[in-house]
């Protein structure tokens, strides 16, 4: 039986969904529990949802007190299994910073990173510094090719650049890691990478998709596709709707997984939860979905139990790297 896989989206509303935790900004245990806890409970990944900006912090409203990268990096050094997927948007960084930072967390994690792809609001890219935003017709544009130039770094070191020699020491073989010498309509880098090719090749790609430019770019870029919370029905167009855009891009639909954001559970029982999400597995037409909100406790401790008595879940999940994990090809000699 095919298995399911579940993501776990951190937001505001996460400080709450795990019972002991401090909700003091900055307090690194409050997500350190968080991950222990969703790892043990054998959710396959924590995708960080960074849509905060400065007038969440004027008005009072609430928001995740961490920046990414630095909190991804932390969780990896503390856990061994669950993935760890940073958001970070093209339109308010440069491709070499992205590149480096998460074949970094990749190296820390063995093999755990992925990159969740957000879009920014005009206020969040003034916060930034960037004044010099391009037409909105020329949004998607750019960021597709703030994604190519970023593979295009990850690829520019050689499968057998790093060399350990009889006495153990390493040494870098440098003869295949050349320049990738981008020069695009809206980026130039000359590269190569200053940090080694990430364990997975890639890191895994989320793409949350929102509009019909959102859908293209999953379809071109994705390893993990976000999609809203829908019906059956209407989550069966979007799957028949991204194969048919993911064979324009030369791609196969067993390359990515879609996942759906669950939606409300917290006035649902276990039983009823199951029961909804065999009857999406049956369709065969998703991969897992993604959970939000504060119930993850009860999802974890009532929910995948059943999940896993009914065969949709593996009874244990050694270590991996995010992509074997997602049943998704390794990268590395490509």
């Amino acid at each position: 039986m095919k298995q399911l896989h579940f993501n776990y989206i951190l937001g505001p509303e996460s400080l709450a969904a795990v019972d002991g935790v401090s909700a003091r900004p900055g307090a690194l245990q409050t997500l350190l529990t968080l991950a222990k806890r969703a790892e043990s409970g054998g959710i396959d990944a924590l995708v960080f949802r960074d849509a905060n900006n400065a007038g969440l912090v004027r008005e009072g409203c609430a928001f995740l007190p961490y920046e990414p990268f630095t909190a991804f990096a932390a969780l990896a050094a503390a856990t061994d299994r669950i993935g760890l997927a940073a958001a970070v948007s093209p339109r308010t960084s440069q491709p070499y910073n992205v590149a480096r930072r998460l074949a970094t967390i990749d190296h820390i994690s063995r093999g755990r990173a992925g990159w969740h792809i957000t879009p920014s609001a005009d206020q969040q890219q003034e916060q930034y510094g960037d004044l010099s935003r391009p037409p909105v017709e020329a949004v998607a544009a750019r960021d597709a090719e703030f994604l190519e130039v970023v593979h295009q770094l990850w690829d520019s070191w050689s499968p057998d650049a790093i060399v350990i020699r009889s006495d153990g020491r390493v040494k870098v073989n440098g003869e295949g890691n050349g320049p990738i010498d981008h020069r695009g309509h809206y980026f130039s880098v000359k590269g190569p990478l200053d940090v080694p090719r990430p364990p997975q090749g890639r890191p895994v790609l989320f793409h949350s998709v929102v509009t019909e430019d959102d859908m293209d770019m999953a379809a071109r870029f994705a390893d993990v596709v976000i999609a809203e919370a829908m019906d059956l029905e209407a989550t069966a167009k979007f799957a028949d709707e991204m194969s048919l855009r993911l064979k324009s891009h030369a791609r196969d639909r067993a390359d990515v997984r879609i996942m759906p954001v669950l939606g409300s559970t917290n006035t649902c029982t276990a039983e009823a939860v199951t029961e909804r999400i065999t009857q999406w597995h049956g369709a065969g037409i998703i991969d897992g979905f993604s959970l939000a909100g504060t119930c993850l406790n009860g999802f974890i401790d009532e929910v995948m139990p059943l999940l896993r008595q009914a065969g949709m879940l593996p009874e244990k999940t050694g270590p991996s790297t995010l992509r074997e994990r997602l049943g998704l090809k390794n990268l590395y000699m490509e």
